[in-house]
């Protein structure tokens, strides 16, 4: 519905009220630069709790069948966590990361970048480990059963 004379209805302004809090939340000091910080740190994290977990398997005692099948899920999951995370410092780094010194306008776009595209490609991504990993699980009930 417009306002007479305004040509702008409630949800206009509604959108643009939720598009300015987020271009400003990811313009403040703790806004994009530290969630993609987080972001890179947690997938280094996670990638290396894999590299574990397949060295781990190497020295456990179950099947061999069951150990490469589980350690290959292992490794596919890392493998795809690295290049997420490559993707990430490729499209961001330059800007984002602490130790970066882009132009202002620069890490500007891509503060605004980060807050509306970072958030669906990270939910895109989980639900493809999530599904790799539930992979692993499925095998390791299959060896239980």
């Amino acid at each position: 519905m417009s306002a007479p004379g305004f040509g702008f209805s409630v949800n206009d302004v509604v959108l643009l009220a939720q598009v300015t809090r987020k271009v400003v939340h990811a313009l403040k000091k703790e806004g994009a630069t530290s969630e993609y910080q987080k972001a890179t740190r947690d997938l280094e994290s996670l990638q290396a709790v894999l590299e574990t977990l397949i060295e781990f398997f190497n020295d456990s005692t179950i099947s061999p069948g069951l150990r490469n099948a589980v350690q290959s899920q292992f490794a596919v999951a890392a493998r795809s966590i690295a290049l997420f995370n490559k993707k990430l410092q490729n499209k961001y780094g330059n800007s984002l990361d602490l130790l970066s010194t882009p132009s202002p306008h620069r890490k500007v776009m891509k503060s605004v970048n980060w807050t509306f595209s970072a958030a669906e490609d990270l939910a895109k991504f989980r639900v493809e480990l999530g599904q790799q990993l539930e992979t692993v699980k499925f095998l390791c009930i299959l060896n239980n059963a």
